[in-house]
């Protein structure tokens, strides 16, 4: 495979990034198929030899910090670590305890990216943000962010910071889940935020190996996806020709999509349960969708889900 994996700048400030990423969700958890520690570790090697070297993980992902550190343990300096504290730590001394907490499992004295999993309303932001703050003053963490936060909780994080700024919201978008093309995008585009993609690929149903007749497996995937495959066949068949056309798969043209030139930088974060779906993943840069081939794959969308569906 011949291409030239891209680079770019998270925020207005931050570090640069393979375009393409790797998460980490799945990797430790159980009632994933066809997920298990060696074929994931084998597929985070996969991804760094490809020049993947930002990787997402959690503290609420069983397992995954412990697989990655494993995995970074030799080339620490060559990758960005995102890692991120669960909507039940967010109280000052709960998220100190659980940045420490994933720095030990990676086996790392940094981290150069920590964000807040999800908002949880009973805490207010400015206690979390104060705590992301000091993380950052003491070098334990280098650059902070959100996920799964909207418009309005984005700027209430922002104002509740002193010393530095968010570089991204992590959210769920792909070709099926479009509701943050409305909000936060657009805010995000004005401000110079990031975007870390997830469930880029609608955890299968976007790689074209399903369809009507070729159901998924039943395992942990969010069954939104796969609710009504008849609404999505259109979309699966037009995803497939193209990717003939290019030379590509289903998933490298679903997820150079989400890189198009929307005025914003969209970092897609897949994830790979083996090595080969980690070079089909870095195999979605270096190229770009042609106007035309957007428009074919626009006019096949089915109506948006959300994240209440």
């Amino acid at each position: 495979m011949v291409f030239a994996l891209e680079y770019v700048r998270l925020g207005k400030d931050g570090p640069k990034v393979s375009i393409v990423g790797i998460g980490g969700w799945q990797i430790g958890a159980t009632g994933w198929e066809g997920y298990s520690r060696e074929n994931s570790m084998r597929a985070f090697q996969k991804a760094l030899e490809m020049g993947v070297n930002f990787i997402d993980t959690a503290e609420a992902y069983s397992g995954a910090e412990e697989i990655i550190g494993e995995v970074i343990k030799d080339r620490r300096e060559e990758v960005i670590v995102c890692s991120k504290v669960w909507h039940n730590h967010l109280h000052h001394d709960d998220v100190i305890r659980a940045a420490a907490g994933s720095l030990s499992r990676l086996g790392t004295n940094y981290l150069d990216l920590f964000l807040v999993h999800w908002p949880n309303p009973d805490v207010p932001l400015r206690e979390t943000m104060a705590a992301i703050e000091k993380l950052v003053r003491d070098g334990t963490v280098r650059h902070a962010g959100v996920s799964n936060f909207p418009e309005r909780l984005v700027i209430e994080a922002r104002e509740a910071l002193s010393s530095t700024d968010l570089l991204v919201n992590q959210i769920e978008y792909n070709l099926l889940m479009r509701s943050a093309e409305l909000d936060p995008i657009p805010y995000c585009r004005r401000e110079g935020l990031s975007i870390m993609a997830y469930s880029p690929l609608g955890q299968g149903v976007l790689s074209g190996k399903y369809d009507v007749d070729n159901p998924p497996p039943h395992d942990s995937r969010q069954g939104r996806y796969y609710r009504d495959m008849k609404s999505v066949q259109p979309l699966i068949e037009v995803l497939r020709q193209i990717a003939q056309e290019r030379g590509k798969t289903p998933a490298q043209i679903s997820l150079n999509w989400l890189v198009r030139d929307q005025g914003v930088t969209i970092v897609p974060i897949p994830a790979a349960k083996n090595p080969r779906q980690a070079e089909e993943n870095a195999g979605a840069a270096g190229w770009r969708l042609t106007t035309e081939e957007i428009n074919r794959i626009e006019k096949r969308l089915p109506a948006p889900l959300s994240l209440a569906d």
